[in-house]
C-alpha cells in the first residue's frame, strides 16, 4: 500500500491555515471514552480538555522533507491518530480520515535572544499554538511543531487526549523515531502498514457492553454502587463552596528508603502498589469520614485488552472500591477487603464507571462531576522508552487543565529509580486548609508501616 498522493502536512509558516476541513472520512464508531469526552463536550457544561504535546531532539539536524514523510506514515500507521469528531452524528460515532494528514510548522529560533527563562519569546509563541486547544471539529486532531534553535532542532508533537493516553505516547514517540531514522536507507513502502486500528478496539469494545460479559458487570456494579448515584459522594463535611479554579495541593517527595518500606508492606500484606495505597486510604479515611462506608473511585487501564498492544488510543477507564471500615479493625484485615474488591473491580473493568453511569444515570452522563467524591491513581513509572539511536525525549511546557476533582484527589508516583512522591488536593476552600497534608502524612505513615 503505497502512500496516497492525498496525504498532507501543511503550514511552514508559524501560523498558517491548517489543512481542508473537507477530507473524505468514513464513519466509525467511537470507543467509550471518546463518546464520553463528546458528551462532556455537548452537554450543558460544555467540558473540554488540554492537549496532549510530547517533545523529541536528534542530534543532528531534521530533514523537513524526510519528516513530513514520516508524520504521514505514522498516521497511516496507528488509525487512532486519523480519528475526528463529526458535528452530527451524536456522540457514539467518529470519523477515520482516509488519507493521512498531519499538520508541521517550521520555526526558524536560531537567532532568537534568550528570554531569561528555558524558552525565547519566539519559542514560547510557537509552542503557545502547539498545545493551544483543539477545535473537536478540527482536521485532522494531531499537530506537530518543528523548532530550528541554534544548535539543535526540536520537534514537537500535540495530540488531542481523546486519541491518546500515556502508553500511547511511549508507541508514539518510538514510532517516529523509528520510522524517520529508518527512511535514510529503506523506502516508504516499508513502513506503510497498519500497526495499530483504535476502530477495532472501539468495535470490540462495543461488542463486549452489548454482550453477556457487559451484563454481568453492570449487574455487578448495580449491587457494588446501591445506593450512591452517579458518583460515590465523599461525606467529608465541608466548610463552603469551592472558590477559584486552582486545586489546593500538598506535595511531598517520597525518599528511597519511605519506597524500600513501602515495597516491605507490599509483600507483607501480599498487596500490589495500588492495594497498598487503597488500604491506606481507607484507613486514613475512617479518620475524616463519619460513618463505615468507604468507597471511591481509582484509575485503571484496559491495556490488557487483547487488541492494545502497541495501540495508540485512550485507553483510560476507572474503576470503583467500596468497603466497610470498622472504627478498630486491623489494617491486615482492611487489606484482605481491598485485595478482594479491587480483584472484583477489575475483573468487571472494561465496564468503566463513566459507563454504568451511562445506563443508570443518563441525565448525570454528559456533565462535568460536581459532588465530591474521592478519587486515588497509583502510577508506577516505566523507564522511557529506548528510542532509535540519536534520538532524545524532552519535556515541553504545558498548561494545567481545569480538571480537578470535586473531592479529594490522591495521586502516589513511585519512580524507577527507587524514589517517589505523594499529591493530596481538593478544591480550594471547601475543606480545611491542613486536610490534604493530614491525610498526606497518614496514607504515606500506612504504606510505609513507619
Amino acid at each position: 500500500m503505497a502512500l496516497a498522493a492525498g496525504g498532507q502536512t501543511s503550514g511552514d509558516g508559524p501560523f498558517d491555515d491548517g489543512p481542508d476541513a473537507k477530507l473524505e472520512m468514513d464513519e466509525v464508531v467511537t470507543s467509550t471514552t471518546q463518546a464520553k469526552r463528546l458528551a462532556l463536550l455537548l452537554g450543558p457544561d460544555h467540558w473540554w480538555k488540554q492537549p496532549l504535546v510530547y517533545g523529541l531532539t536528534r542530534f543532528d539536524r531534521l530533514d523537513v522533507d524526510r519528516l513530513r514523510q514520516t508524520l504521514l506514515l505514522v498516521s497511516r500507521r496507528h488509525a487512532g491518530l486519523r480519528t475526528v469528531f463529526l458535528r452530527e452524528g451524536g456522540t457514539d460515532r467518529a470519523g477515520l480520515l482516509r488519507e493521512p494528514v498531519w499538520p508541521l510548522r517550521v520555526v526558524d529560533v536560531s537567532t532568537s535572544p534568550p528570554s531569561g527563562s528555558d524558552w525565547s519569546e519566539e519559542e514560547s509563541e510557537a509552542l503557545g499554538w502547539l498545545g493551544r486547544d483543539f477545535d473537536p471539529y478540527e482536521r485532522p486532531l494531531v499537530r506537530a511543531l518543528l523548532l530550528h534553535r541554534s544548535d539543535h532542532d526540536l520537534l514537537g508533537l500535540g495530540v488531542e487526549h481523546s486519541l491518546c493516553d500515556g502508553a500511547s505516547a511511549r508507541f508514539l514517540l518510538q514510532d517516529v523515531a523509528e520510522v524517520y531514522s529508518g527512511l535514510e536507507h529503506a523506502p516508504a513502502g516499508v513502513f506503510d502498514i497498519l500497526v495499530s486500528d483504535a476502530t477495532e478496539f472501539a468495535r470490540e469494545e462495543r461488542k463486549w457492553l452489548a454482550g453477556a460479559h457487559g451484563q454481568i458487570a453492570l449487574d455487578w456494579w448495580d449491587d457494588v454502587s446501591h445506593g450512591l448515584g452517579a458518583y460515590p459522594e465523599l461525606t467529608i463535611p465541608t466548610l463552603e463552596e469551592p472558590h477559584g479554579t486552582e486545586p489546593q495541593t500538598f506535595v511531598r517527595e517520597l525518599s528511597t528508603p519511605e519506597i524500600g518500606a513501602l515495597r516491605a508492606a507490599q509483600r507483607e500484606l501480599r498487596l500490589s502498589s495500588f492495594m497498598l495505597a487503597a488500604t491506606a486510604a481507607a484507613v486514613a479515611l475512617r479518620h475524616v469520614v463519619p460513618e463505615d462506608d468507604v468507597k471511591f473511585l481509582f484509575a485503571n487501564s484496559r491495556r490488557t485488552w487483547p487488541s492494545t498492544h502497541a495501540l495508540i488510543a485512550y485507553c483510560a477507564n476507572r474503576s470503583m472500591i467500596r468497603i466497610q471500615v470498622g472504627a478498630t479493625e486491623s489494617l491486615s484485615g482492611i487489606a484482605s477487603k481491598v485485595r478482594s474488591s479491587t480483584v472484583a473491580a477489575l475483573r468487571h473493568g472494561m465496564f468503566s464507571h463513566e459507563e454504568y453511569v451511562h445506563a443508570r444515570f443518563p441525565e448525570a452522563y454528559d456533565r462535568k462531576p460536581s459532588s465530591p467524591y474521592f478519587h486515588l491513581n497509583v502510577h508506577e513509572q516505566q523507564p522511557l522508552t529506548r528510542l532509535a539511536q540519536g534520538w532524545t525525549r524532552v519535556a515541553l511546557p504545558s498548561r494545567p487543565g481545569n480538571t480537578a476533582v470535586p473531592g479529594v484527589s490522591v495521586n502516589v508516583l513511585v519512580r524507577p529509580d527507587g524514589t517517589g512522591a505523594m499529591g493530596v488536593s481538593h478544591p480550594t476552600g471547601m475543606y480545611p486548609d491542613d486536610l490534604a497534608a493530614a491525610l498526606a502524612h497518614e496514607i504515606i505513615e500506612f504504606m510505609t508501616r513507619t
